[in-house]
């Protein structure tokens, strides 16, 4: 096992670090769509940095709602 995974003292610990399930998931709205989360942090939600929001209102609204909609209820 040390060659798989130096520091896990168990196989579900060498698991849990092959799959990085303490990672933290850096993606655009669009790849995250279909997928649920714990946790959703948005960066830049200013008009000059969420993209196309002068240009496209609806579609910028929409591409938030998606993000938004990626919290797992319950």
């Amino acid at each position: 096992m040390a060659a798989v995974a130096g520091h896990a003292e168990t196989w579900t610990a060498a698991f849990d670090d092959f799959e990085s399930a303490d990672a933290v998931a850096l993606m655009t709205v669009h790849k995250s769509k279909g997928l649920e989360y714990h946790t959703v942090f948005f960066l830049g939600l200013d008009d000059h940095q969420w993209w196309a929001h002068a240009r496209d209102r609806d579609e910028s609204t929409s591409a938030f709602f998606i993000g938004l909609s990626r919290l797992r209820t319950g």
